[in-house]
């Protein structure tokens, strides 16, 4: 499925994917109106059991950036997402799911995706545990995983390669990147640009969970055994660390030894307070 040619209206799109989380969706508005450029859009798609209605969600812009809201239609985050791509009309497209946040300083970073030459700008990540803490930093490659938030599209990206595969239920995007890096000029950038908090789906483990990601490794041109030891022994290895408070620094402590693209992270702590 592709996206149908359009001329832009904006410079960036923001498109947001919620289900029955308010808070962590004002946190992420917040954060967006915070860091984005004049002559944005956000797209919102809302899934909730009990949806927010658009008024609600724009008095959270304060008129500082056009809202379109998208009633979900309950097929799948990566069936919202594709929504969101389809009502959006900006030559930039940012995916952000409800309750992850744009860093403090990303509209500078913003500024000089605005002016690149490139059809794909990848950032570096900052990760939250279940503690509230800042947990380590991703720093991707070519041939690494590469987090949605992170990645900036051009419009016509998805017009070219097409939108999220809807047959995947873990790793829809990056399924999607992995095409795009076959067929698009790509810049991966050492700057930290947004920050996902763990706990989610992708937090997760199960057998089908690792079939799709050992899958989309050797997609990507990972080697067997590493494809392997990622999708179906660290993974679990992972999870059960990261379930327990006591031993979610092991966790993190573990991603940094064992993989050269997590790093310290710059500031340790709790840091929700700063972010609602």
């Amino acid at each position: 499925m592709f996206l149908s040619p359009a001329t832009p209206l904006y410079d960036f799109s923001f498109i947001i994917t919620t289900r029955n989380n308010e808070d962590e969706l004002n946190r992420t508005i917040n954060s967006i109106v915070r860091e984005s450029l004049p002559n944005s859009e956000m797209v919102v798609v809302d899934g909730s059991d009990f949806p927010l209605t658009k008024g609600r969600v724009q008095k959270l812009l304060d008129g500082s950036l056009t809202l379109t809201y998208v009633l979900d239609n309950k097929k799948g985050v990566f069936n919202a997402m594709n929504l969101g791509v389809q009502n959006s009309y900006g030559c930039w497209i940012i995916m952000i799911t409800a309750g992850d946040i744009l860093k403090s300083g990303a509209k500078s970073l913003l500024e000089i995706v605005k002016f690149s030459e490139r059809d794909v700008v990848v950032f570096a990540q900052d990760y939250i545990d279940q503690s509230g803490n800042l947990s380590y930093s991703f720093y991707p490659t070519h041939l690494s995983i590469w987090p949605h938030q992170s990645v900036v599209l051009r419009r016509t990206i998805h017009e070219k390669v097409g939108l999220y595969p809807e047959q995947y239920r873990f790793a829809s995007d990056q399924y999607l990147f992995a095409d795009v890096r076959k067929n698009a000029d790509i810049e991966i950038r050492q700057e930290v640009f947004s920050t996902f908090y763990l706990g989610g789906i992708t937090s997760g483990a199960s057998i089908p969970m690792s079939y799709e990601l050992y899958g989309l490794r050797r997609k990507l041109g990972n080697g067997l055994l590493f494809s392997f030891i990622q999708s179906f022994i660290f993974i679990y290895i992972r999870f059960l660390l990261e379930k327990n408070q006591s031993t979610r620094a092991l966790s993190a402590l573990l991603r940094r030894f064992l993989f050269s693209y997590y790093k310290k992270p710059k500031q340790l702590g709790n840091i929700n307070s700063k972010f609602q």
